[in-house]
């Protein structure tokens, strides 16, 4: 990430074009989609990955200007990873940025962490807003899900009025 422009002048065919050398001109975003159950010594429900909780892999998450348009999307990675960039072009110095989780099939959201942004989550919409300033490296941003508990055993009884009817079933606690 730069707030200066890497372009040089090469030749090519005996024209002379404008290069650019690899400095990206915005924003870098990173943090993690993790699994925060308690796991061996973690502390459940904290936003903060601690005992042996793990990240959740292929979660999609997405980086949303202020106006909620699409700039960029991906997927964690096998550690529940995730890294956006967001073009100086796109959201410049004092713009808002979005960056919006989307739960996995079986999961539900219980908290954030806004990490270096110095912005805020909001559970209802799922994301962390914050004010940008370009050229920036913001990291440690946590979306922290578990996965949903299920009651087990569907099932129909049929009884006479007054009669009683019991009827067995599973609660299994995800958290």
């Amino acid at each position: 990430i730069s707030t200066t422009p890497n372009l040089r002048t090469v030749t090519i065919n005996n024209l002379p074009v404008q290069q650019n050398f690899g400095d990206y001109e915005g924003s870098k975003i990173s943090g993690k989609v993790i699994n925060d159950n308690g796991t061996d010594g973690g502390t459940a429900h904290d936003a903060i990955q601690n005992g042996t909780e793990i990240g959740i892999e292929n979660t999609i998450v997405q980086a949303l200007t202020g106006s909620n348009t699409l700039i960029e999307q991906t997927n964690t990675n096998g550690n529940g990873e995730f890294t956006l960039y967001v073009p100086s072009s796109t959201v410049g110095t004092g713009g808002t940025i979005k960056i919006k989780e989307t739960n996995p099939t079986a999961y539900i959201s219980i908290g954030g962490n806004a990490g270096s942004t110095s912005g805020s989550y909001t559970i209802v919409n799922d994301e962390i807003s914050f004010t940008n300033t370009v050229g920036t490296e913001y990291s440690n941003l946590i979306f922290a899900d578990v996965a949903s508990s299920v009651l087990l055993t569907d099932g129909n009884q049929n009884v006479l009025p007054g009669a009683i009817a019991l009827f067995q079933h599973t609660f299994e606690a995800k958290t």
